[in-house]
């Protein structure tokens, strides 16, 4: 298959054995609680074997920079990566076009409910969707929430830019920034424990996806 016509989503648990990552990243780690450095080499070897898989490439010569609390590149040649995790998955999103993925647990507590509730109002009047009842609204808020920080990756801002000018439209199909006027096709899928969403305007987002596990 060309890899134009590629948009490939993998998802690894966070229990799996870590694989290599570069000397440059494993430097990275040396300041980094356990925690954290454990998180950072599972995620970035991870995002080498995925994109080992498409270029079938040695991992640790993938051209990948993912430094920490920066955004991943890879050189043109080799498409867009964005990739996030949750407590006890990672998800990684793949394309030749730009391309932002977020994931959360669908059990994930919100604190002070009614003030995410009230941050994400314009959203449900927008797709004339009621606004569901306590005990539902948490999940509504979590669609919202992944919607828009895949948003956020696609478009390299900050989240709170994120939720203040992306807007949703038309079931979630795609979004418009007020500020920019930039459109974006947009997916929520739902898999098992997880809640992914996924921004990009490749061909094939205007279609159900499957993630591979």
């Amino acid at each position: 298959m060309k890899k134009n016509n590629i948009l490939a989503i993998w998802s690894f648990r966070n229990d799996l054995p870590l694989k290599k990552i570069t000397k440059e990243e494993l430097l990275y780690t040396n300041l980094m609680p356990d925690s954290r450095a454990y998180q950072y080499i599972h995620s970035r070897g991870y995002v080498r074997y995925a994109l080992s898989q498409i270029f079938n490439e040695d991992p640790l010569n993938i051209p990948l920079s993912a430094k920490p609390n920066q955004s991943p590149e890879l050189p043109l040649n080799y498409g867009h990566i964005s990739f996030s995790h949750c407590k006890d998955m990672l998800i990684v999103g793949w394309s030749m076009e730009r391309i932002g993925i977020d994931i959360e647990r669908a059990d994930r507590k919100i604190g002070r409910i009614d003030n995410f509730k009230k941050l994400f109002l314009e959203d449900i009047k927008l797709l004339n969707t009621k606004i569901k009842p306590k005990n539902s609204i948490r999940s509504q808020i979590l669609d919202f929430w992944v919607i828009k920080e895949s948003l956020v990756k696609w478009e390299r801002s900050s989240i709170f830019d994120g939720l203040q000018n992306w807007k949703i439209f038309k079931s979630c199909n795609y979004a418009i920034n007020r500020k920019s006027g930039l459109k974006v096709k947009i997916q929520n899928i739902e898999i098992n424990n997880w809640k992914i969403g996924i921004a990009s305007n490749h061909f094939r987002n205007i279609h159900p996806l499957q993630v591979c596990i």
